[in-house]
């Protein structure tokens, strides 16, 4: 079933739209390896570690837990937990939700 939040495929034009979000800059890279991630998956949603998403952003995976939780807050993802059948959590999926975007600000050339 399809939510409505969801749509069917990302592009890199998404990723364009992000580069001009007014929000930190912390999370613009953060968001932009979800959506490549979810690219490459030909798909709106992907699952990549907290240490591979630190290993991106150069930054510690504390900082990556901090911010997804804030990109999730906002509205920009979904976050889900996919559990292993001995019920510990395996990995986050998550969704990005491009319809919030056209409600965002955007940084100006002022």
């Amino acid at each position: 079933m399809k939510l409505d939040h969801e749509i069917e495929c990302l592009t890199i034009d998404h990723v364009a739209e992000v580069c001009n979000f007014d929000i930190k800059a912390i999370r613009k890279i953060i968001l932009i390896k979800l959506i490549f991630n979810a690219i490459k998956n030909n798909s709106n949603s992907c699952s990549p570690s907290h240490l591979e998403i630190a290993n991106f952003c150069r930054v510690k995976k504390i900082t990556v837990i901090k911010h997804i939780a804030e990109l999730e807050e906002d509205g920009f993802i979904t976050k889900q937990l996919r559990l292993t059948e001995c019920r510990s959590c395996d990995t986050n999926v998550y969704t990005i939700c491009m319809t919030n975007f056209s409600n965002r600000k955007y940084v100006t050339g002022d």
